[in-house]
């Protein structure tokens, strides 16, 4: 399921980032579905796919992914994502997002 090309594509990754995000994925091997989906600090959410930006929601179309509920993500460290779908309790991979910019943050207000 792993998108290659478009703006979150895995086809830009060095292979410094691979590795680190490989070292991350075994970490997440080691936890139960609900540590990483379902604790106060977890690594992971989800997000309905009626709830994505326009860009996200268009990529999926475009992908013929967009007929799943929800979407999931992993949080890798810093402002990096990764996002997938989780079917069977087996995470799929779908975008490599190093700037959060899938699905921003909401901005504060001061």
């Amino acid at each position: 399921m792993a998108d290659m090309e478009g703006e979150w594509g895995w086809q830009s990754l060095d292979m410094d980032t691979m590795q680190q995000i490989i070292a991350k994925l075994r970490h997440f091997e080691s936890m139960t579905l609900n540590e990483v989906f379902h604790r106060g600090d977890d690594p992971g959410k989800w997000y309905p796919l009626a709830q994505l930006p326009g860009p996200a929601k268009a990529r999926l179309q475009h992908l013929k992914f967009d007929d799943a509920d929800a979407i999931h993500r992993l949080r890798v460290g810093g402002s990096q994502r990764i996002y997938g779908f989780l079917i069977d309790g087996v995470f799929h991979l779908v975008w490599w997002d190093p700037d959060h910019t899938v699905y921003p943050a909401p901005k504060k207000h001061t």
